[in-house]
């Protein structure tokens, strides 16, 4: 005859760990000796030790360029980003050329772009530093003329001042 334990005996140990796990904070102290700290523990401290703690990595200075860009270009929106502007900002665009312009120049060029073409996403997915000179780049997508596109973006940024200012946005 063959009989199964498996279960039972799952349910007798599953009792007995039941029985046997005591709350560190309801055993009784030996009279005279200090209890050792890691017996002290409170449900409080037990429950707080168990919530995640927030991330404590600082996002680069210059992340927030970064985002104004993608988010910028993703809506068409040249407002978004070009108070990152310097006084001269170098500039390549897919089908338009490039060149070195002023921030008002480089504002309405950008614009014109924008205005062609229906951007729908901008995504800057690797960000990083070269020789301490931040740059993004990503994709971008767009639709022209009833088709859909997309193209590559690449972005690098200086330091003006205190500020991170637009060094050279490619869009291609």
């Amino acid at each position: 005859m063959h009989t199964h334990y498996g279960t039972r005996a799952l349910l007798c140990t599953a009792a007995l760990v039941a029985a046997v796990v005591v709350p560190v904070w309801s055993l009784p102290a030996v009279a005279g000796a200090p209890q050792p700290a890691a017996l002290q523990v409170r449900p409080q401290q037990l429950q707080q030790s168990l919530v995640p703690k927030r991330s404590t990595v600082q996002r680069p200075a210059y992340q927030s360029v970064i985002d104004d860009v993608e988010r910028g270009i993703a809506s068409g929106a040249v407002a978004e980003f070009s108070a990152h502007f310097p006084s001269q900002v170098s500039i390549s665009l897919r089908g338009e050329g490039s060149g070195t312009y002023s921030s008002n120049q480089a504002y309405y060029l950008l614009d014109q772009f924008f205005r062609l073409r229906r951007f729908t996403g901008c995504k800057l997915s690797t960000v990083g530093e070269s020789g301490g000179t931040p740059f993004a780049t990503g994709s971008a997508s767009f639709t022209l003329k009833g088709g859909r596109e997309t193209a590559q973006v690449y972005l690098s940024l200086a330091r003006s001042g205190d500020r991170w200012v637009i060094s050279q946005i490619n869009i291609y």
